[in-house]
């Protein structure tokens, strides 16, 4: 399983068709870093691995009274369904799960 979804195979390039739905039981932080918005507000970003999955996503990360750690446990938190559109951007953050 590849994540985020491909088109074609990258070791043999046949065509995916067969789509999966991963649980929102959520993943690992793998890797984050400190960054400044435009508004010059820090956020974190973090880099989030799921297991059996190859690849991982990239988003902001809520910040509250613990710091992100890598192989922390976070899930994902969507934007309310009115504001979706059916791609990545959906995801609002991920938070300590």
């Amino acid at each position: 399983m590849f994540l985020p979804p491909k088109i074609f195979c990258k070791d043999c390039f046949i065509q995916l068709t067969e789509w999966k739905e991963l649980p929102n039981d959520g993943g690992s932080i793998y890797s984050f870093t400190r960054v400044k918005n435009k508004a010059g507000k820090d956020e974190i970003v973090v880099i989030v691995k799921f297991e059996r999955v190859e690849g991982g996503l990239l988003g902001k990360f809520k910040t509250g009274r613990e710091e992100p750690r890598i192989g922390m446990k976070v899930k994902v938190v969507f934007k309310p369904k009115e504001e979706r559109n059916g791609s990545l951007s959906d995801i609002e953050y991920f938070e300590r799960s």
